[in-house]
């Protein structure tokens, strides 16, 4: 576990550096995790896929997209 917990730490030091989380779907539990910690910082929070099933937390995105042109194109304006 102490190699998942350097990475942990790591994760948290990048993610209070950053403006921006961009989250890709599918994605694991520990992406939607981080995205909740971005959310919780204040930080600007994207995703970039259709949601099939939709849940009420994706009211958290600043954004979504419906595919990696569409956020890519608009990067610039985020």
């Amino acid at each position: 576990m102490k190699g998942f917990s350097n990475i942990l730490n790591a994760e948290l030091v990048d993610l209070k550096k950053c403006d921006l989380v961009m989250l890709l779907l599918p994605a694991g539990i520990s992406s939607h995790f981080e995205i909740g910690i971005a959310y919780g910082l204040g930080k600007k929070v994207v995703l970039v896929w259709p949601i099939a099933n939709p849940e009420i937390v994706y009211l958290i995105f600043d954004k979504v997209y419906m595919d990696t042109s569409s956020f890519l194109n608009d990067l610039p304006n985020l």
